[in-house]
């Protein structure tokens, strides 16, 4: 789960003679047992497995023995990066000039709940899912990429920018 994620803890009292649920209880890892009031999450933990004891006491003062929920908590985004295919150009400033032949790849990893969507945009265009893809129009263009993991960690924007030359050079005698 990511450490967003709401957890809801319900309880009932269907035994015999049935007093009613008097109270829900959490006990936190490494923590002493509270009383349930509201949906909980796991902001500020850290990424991998999380405990959590939950039990119910009845109004007789009967008290459930306590169940574990082992949780995976993945906080962490996933990372993506962007390969410009061949042909391509870096120069000394650090200017990457591609042609409309140029296949550009999106690649994403997140090591703990997996990749769900990755999304790019070129310039001012709308949201695009992932394939590989190509510039046609010459000039400047800055692409814009994120994905998100299957718990809703989404990173952050990253862009790449690149320009399309499509014109062959001319060579001049004198």
């Amino acid at each position: 789960v990511g450490n967003a994620t709401p957890v809801t803890l319900t309880g009932d009292d269907a035994g015999v003679v049935v007093s009613g649920v008097d109270k829900l209880e959490l006990r936190p890892p490494d923590g002493s047992w509270g009383v349930y009031q509201a949906p909980v999450t796991f902001a500020g933990l850290n990424d991998g497995p999380v405990t959590v004891d939950h039990r119910a006491v009845d109004k007789a003062t009967n008290t459930e023995e306590f169940h574990r929920l082992t949780i995976s908590l993945d906080a962490t985004p996933p990372v993506t990066s962007l390969s410009p295919g061949l042909p391509n150009y870096s120069d000394a400033a650090g200017t990457t000039y591609i042609t409309s032949a140029t296949l550009l790849t999106l690649t994403a990893f997140d090591a703990l709940s997996g990749v769900s969507a990755t999304e790019y945009k070129s310039d001012a265009a709308a949201w695009t899912p992932s394939a590989p893809f190509t510039l046609s129009s010459e000039g400047n263009h800055t692409i814009f990429y994120h994905s998100k993991d299957n718990v809703g960690n989404q990173e952050t924007d990253k862009s790449f920018v690149a320009v399309v030359d499509n014109t062959a050079p001319v060579t001049i005698i004198t």
